[in-house]
């Protein structure tokens, strides 16, 4: 299917659903947006985690709380199909008919403790509402704290800790991970007990999208050789690793000696164009001004100032009638030659 933005309409960019667990598509939960950029030029921008498009901190939540849901089966052994409640409730928020079913439906889901109850009469799943200590739900800095926070809510009893790119001082840092080409690569975890890490219970690594899964396979390398565990699982609100990149995870595992699960609201991939490199260089440079644009300091080039350039990007949407915030709705057009994608 072709997405629904105007990168797709001016560019020919694709989303294609492999897997829906809970009713929702790609085209649902991302909008690709552009940058200048010759090694990636398009952009995931999420629709629901409200870091860059406005959104209900209803539809933020409760997306936010499925994803940690999902996690919660998995954690419980449970198959991958949830109930049919539950992609009713997904499709009601994103559709704007119920704004708050997700967000009603998961915080009932968070305060059962199933193995109270007949599961035959209860149309949640295993495990949701256990006790989750001794869990360690990790989120990457910057995109996906909040979100990581969500997911970490959604497992009671679960310790939550996000990384950060800068050093305080007075704390310590206690693991150092790289980003393979970020506009900043350096992540440091610095917890308040430094034996956080040190536990034996599964780590969570949640970010808001899958596109290669390196970072986080960087993460549990590190991890491993400060405490080895026996279980990680990557959790994404979309999930586009391709083939060869799952191979990779199952290889790392092996290498490491633990189970290393993956978990999001959709699996699928990004088709682009056969001429998109050279097509993208000379249309960018030429795309049309639209009836309005705006100038924003963009995540991407928060770096900029470090290496002595400006970190103001122009974002402009060619054709749309508002920007919403300077990124995604249509372009997100930034002169970062370093910045990739996870």
């Amino acid at each position: 299917m072709t997405c629904r933005s105007w990168a797709g309409d001016r560019f020919g960019v694709g989303l294609v659903d492999v897997r829906t667990p809970v009713g929702v598509g790609l085209a649902d939960l991302i909008e690709i947006g552009l940058r200048r950029n010759p090694r990636r030029a398009q952009l995931l921008v999420s629709t629901v985690l409200g870091k860059h498009l406005a959104v209900d901190p209803r539809v933020a939540a409760g997306f936010g709380r499925l994803l940690g849901a999902l996690v919660a089966r998995r954690l419980a052994g449970q198959d991958e199909t949830p109930p049919p409640t539950w992609s009713a409730a997904a499709r009601s928020t994103i559709r704007g008919v119920q704004p708050g079913a997700l967000l009603d439906l998961t915080l009932d889901l968070a305060t059962v403790d199933l193995a109270a109850v007949d599961l035959a009469t209860v149309d949640l799943a295993a495990g949701t509402g256990a006790d989750h200590s001794g869990v360690l739900v990790l989120g990457f800095a910057e995109t996906a704290t909040a979100l990581g926070h969500l997911v970490a809510d959604q497992l009671p009893g679960a310790a939550y800790l996000h990384s950060t790119r800068r050093r305080v001082p007075g704390m310590t840092v206690s693991a150092e991970f790289s980003e393979p080409h970020s506009h900043a690569v350096g992540h440091l975890l610095s917890p308040r007990t430094p034996s956080l890490l040190a536990g034996q219970g599964a780590v969570v690594l949640v970010d808001d999208e899958l596109s290669t899964g390196r970072t986080a396979l960087n993460v549990i390398t590190e991890l491993q050789a400060i405490r080895p565990r026996s279980r990680y699982v990557l959790a994404g609100l979309v999930d586009v690793r391709s083939t060869a990149d799952d191979r990779t995870r199952a290889e790392v595992a092996h290498r490491l000696g633990c189970r290393i699960d993956v978990v999001s609201l959709v699996a699928g991939r990004i088709e682009l164009p056969p001429t998109w490199s050279s097509g993208w260089r000379r249309n960018s440079a030429t795309a049309p001004t639209g009836r309005s644009s705006c100038r924003s300091v963009h995540p991407q080039n928060r770096a900029a100032s470090n290496r002595g350039t400006s970190n103001r990007a122009a974002s402009t949407c060619p054709g749309r009638p508002t920007c919403r915030r300077g990124a995604g709705t249509g372009c997100c057009q930034t002169n970062d030659p370093d910045s990739t994608a996870r």
